[in-house]
């Protein structure tokens, strides 16, 4: 039986007109699942309501985020990818996509009440694969206090297997009634939100067993005959058969004699509205899964009210659910582990609106400039962008009224900045005026260095693609021999040694220590980051290697013209975009890391330092400001790291990063 068998099985119990039959106690007769329960429209409708809310809850569980971290001090630290636990969550099984088996959990709980999921190790150390079970087939092994010794799974093919308890991770939704035995030690007994939803399904059928035999007779009431004299009863009764008879659809219920006649009192009609408790108990049930109703019928819809009803939905909803079972498969991955913490992906909300609205502030006020709102969207700046605004139109201010003074001449440093607001780099004052001008300074220097790294990047990838594409004229695919030439990545490791020392002679300026005297420690400290730095572009260079050999293995049957032509469409992606990604991380990890070194040698603390737009990443904008722990680590999402783009780090929360170090004076 599939699960959409089963949806289908216990939705038609759910709205079957049989109000004295209980719907969990059904009979081998009633599980006719092939078909689709008959009934009136009201029926039909009740039934699309809770596929639907179904649907949109398994929907939305399958599409977050659980990720493994590891406890260590009371900090967390994510797991790397290769993780088993990550491996665990990302593919599940040979047979089942992710998105599936979370779909699975969310349909069993919702319909169920209860979730089985098997995790067996098969000889492995830890398990190796998770399978959702049908939780009508599974029963629970109980052991002393009410604890559970193990698990029987009836298969169809294999008849009963046992499962040990540690292998199996049981979800259950407990009923608000519950009794305390049930849910002392273990969650036993789940309920399923379908059952819940069955009260408003009988109160549908009570209503559409009265419309229904409303419609019977044309939604017209018995009618009543009235006679001005006395009729005796054998005549009345051959005029109400002859009559009934004659017009079955307008029946005869009573006579009125001798001119009696009767009256409603006014305003005293009853009537039942269709519609009404139609919409009324669709709407009941939504309420029952946790669906806003307008997510259903999409009446009165626009783009906010769209967006308040997912926000409540998934806050409400969706994250409770979602962090339920982050719980259960901590609990469970911890007998294996005791350091594993498995979260859920939080929902944030994102007004655009709100956004839009921050910029115009910022931008009115002169926090901002145009070009400071270009800059983040990727465009060129333009003339007189640099200027700040005023209210009136946004016009630049030096274009308004007299001729602007020539401006007074920056600071050349931040000691200078300092003793402008009677503080140096390392007062009581560290203000975001100073901040936000050494950002931009050394900033500044990582481009230029970026673009004299991407250069060289970019030719030496033209040098595999001359190479490549001389093997595919001789009608060679195997490209094992290409590499990047010995002079090509010297000339690259030249051009990162001078991107370090343009970066420490410019930190020398800025806080006044002597460029020329470099103690050994701080001299072997930034060649250790150049050599890094190099080795990383030469792993960059491999992997953008391997991608070649792929594609060439994608295409393999083709002809050396065809493969070329598919090659041709990777190469100016490495070219234009990878080599500007090497670049960017690569400059951008020496600027960080001598940074480092110097602050160190010269007895700095360091402060985080982000350029606090919405190209931040959430979790490096949170750190802005912020000094490393005891330990000299930032907790980067979960990772620690001493510095930007640091070791430590996941490529996630590296490439691309433009995070510096501010130096205070300790």
């Amino acid at each position: 039986m599939t699960i959409l068998d089963t949806i289908r099985d216990r939705v038609a119990n759910a709205i079957r007109p049989n109000r004295n039959a209980n719907p969990n106690n059904r009979r081998s007769g009633d599980r006719n699942v092939g078909t689709v329960n008959a009934g009136n429209e009201l029926s039909a409708s009740i039934r699309g309501t809770v596929f639907a809310c179904l649907q949109h809850r398994a929907n939305a569980l399958a599409n977050l985020d659980f990720k493994s971290y590891r406890m260590n001090n009371f900090s967390l630290e994510e797991q790397g990818q290769f993780h088993w636990t990550n491996e665990l969550l990302r593919n599940p099984n040979p047979f089942f996509t992710r998105s599936q088996v979370f779909t699975y959990i969310e349909n069993w709980l919702s319909i169920n009440g209860n979730a089985f999921i098997w995790t067996p190790t098969n000889g492995y150390r830890v398990p190796v694969q998770m399978w959702v079970l049908n939780p009508t087939r599974v029963r629970v092994i109980k052991g002393s206090d009410t604890f559970v010794d193990g698990y029987v799974y009836q298969s169809a093919q294999e008849g009963n297997i046992a499962i040990p308890e540690k292998e199996m991770i049981h979800l259950a939704r407990i009923h608000p009634a519950a009794r305390q035995e049930e849910i002392v030690g273990m969650n036993m007994f789940g309920v399923g939100l379908v059952t819940a939803a069955m009260e408003y399904s009988n109160i549908n059928n009570e209503v559409s067993e009265y419309l229904a035999r409303l419609f019977k007779n044309n939604t017209v009431p018995p009618l009543i005959a009235k006679y001005p004299e006395r009729m005796d009863d054998d005549e009345w009764s051959r005029l109400k058969a002859r009559w009934n008879e004659e017009l079955p659809d307008y029946k005869l219920r009573a006579l009125l004699e001798s001119g009696l006649g009767l009256e409603l009192p006014p305003k005293g009609e009853l009537a039942i509205s269709y519609d009404s408790v139609s919409n009324d108990t669709r709407s009941q049930i939504a309420q029952v899964f946790g669906v806003p109703p307008g997510m259903l019928t999409g009446e009165y819809q626009n783009r906010a009210t769209a967006e308040v009803q997912w926000a409540i939905f998934r806050q409400n909803t969706i994250d409770p659910e979602a962090s339920y079972i982050a719980e259960e498969f901590t609990r469970h991955f911890r007998r294996w582990d005791e350091a594993i913490l498995i979260e859920s992906e939080k929902f944030q909300y994102d007004d655009p609106l709100v956004k839009q609205q921050q910029e115009e502030f910022e931008l009115k006020w002169g926090i901002k400039t145009i070009n400071d709102a270009r800059k983040e969207r990727g465009f060129d700046p333009i003339a007189y962008g640099d200027s700040p605004l005023i209210a009136n139109g946004f016009v630049p201010l030096g274009m308004i009224g007299a001729p602007a003074s020539p401006p007074q001449s920056q600071p050349r440093n931040l000691q200078a900045i300092g003793e402008k607001i009677e503080s140096d780099i390392g007062g009581e004052y560290v203000t975001a005026d100073i901040r936000d001008y050494f950002w931009r300074q050394f900033d500044l220097l990582t481009q230029d260095n970026t673009l004299a790294l991407q250069s060289l990047i970019s030719n030496a990838i033209g040098s595999l693609q001359d190479q490549v594409f001389q093997k595919l004229d001789l009608n060679i695919t195997n490209i094992q021999d290409v590499n990047v030439s010995a002079e090509q990545l010297a000339e690259i490791d030249l051009a990162i040694q001078e991107s370090s020392e343009i970066i420490r002679l410019e930190l020398a300026s800025q806080l006044g220590i002597d460029p020329i005297d470099v103690p050994l420690p701080l001299s072997q400290q930034i060649d250790a980051i150049t050599k890094e730095s190099a080795e990383k572009v030469q792993e960059s260079m491999l992997v953008a290697k391997k991608d070649l050999e792929n594609e060439i293995l994608k295409n393999a049957g083709k002809s050396p013209e065809e493969i070329k032509n598919a090659l041709k469409i990777k190469f100016e992606f490495l070219e234009d975009k990878r080599a500007a990604t090497i670049a960017r991380t690569t400059a951008a990890n020496v600027t960080s890391g001598v940074q480092y070194s110097v602050y160190r040698e010269n007895g700095f603390k360091m402060m985080w330092l982000s350029e606090r737009d919405s190209k931040v990443r959430p979790s490096h904008r949170r750190l802005d400001g912020k000094f490393p722990n005891a330990s000299g680590m930032f907790n980067v999402g979960g990772e620690l790291t001493n510095r930007p783009l640091g070791s430590g780090l996941s490529a996630e929360n590296a490439i691309n990063c433009r995070c510096q170090l501010f130096p205070v004076r300790e």
